[in-house]
């Protein structure tokens, strides 16, 4: 057999497998799941606050957003949230990103949850920044 053919067809194959590679759909999580617990200064739970969770992943273009209040111990629960996609489609949606957004595109995933009660600062947590330890202390406004 001619080496150059072979060359040829090891080629293919590698092509062939790399397309199936990129074909294979996976979970991309957009944002994993939170649970935490919403305290003033002195540690008293806060159930009386509006919580908002919002999520983007920016190359597939998907977006969301959810209102909640906490239960009477101030805990807040947000599921995990994901999207069923593969390396294909994640690759096109940063090439159309970077189409309209030139270098200013976003290719990843984000979430913010902002919370808001009466009498105390707003706060907000990006991508879980802050809520390591399950709580979250809000100040009083001055």
């Amino acid at each position: 057999m001619n080496t150059g053919i072979r060359k040829d067809w090891l080629y293919l194959l590698i092509l062939f497998l790399l397309i199936i590679f990129i074909s294979i759909p996976f979970e991309l999580t957009i944002s994993p799941e939170r649970k935490f617990q919403i305290t003033d200064p002195y540690g008293n739970a806060i159930k009386d606050a509006s919580i908002r969770q919002n999520w983007d992943q920016y190359a597939l273009n998907v977006h969301g957003e959810i209102d909640v209040k906490p239960c009477n111990n101030g805990e807040v629960y947000f599921p995990r949230r994901s999207v069923r996609t593969n390396a294909l489609v994640l690759f096109w949606g940063a090439i159309k990103e970077f189409k309209s957004y030139g270098i200013h595109a976003s290719f990843g995933s984000s979430e913010g949850i902002g919370i808001f009660v009466p009498g105390f600062k707003d706060t907000w947590i990006y991508n879980g920044k802050g809520i390591e330890r399950g709580i979250v202390v809000i100040g009083k406004e001055p």
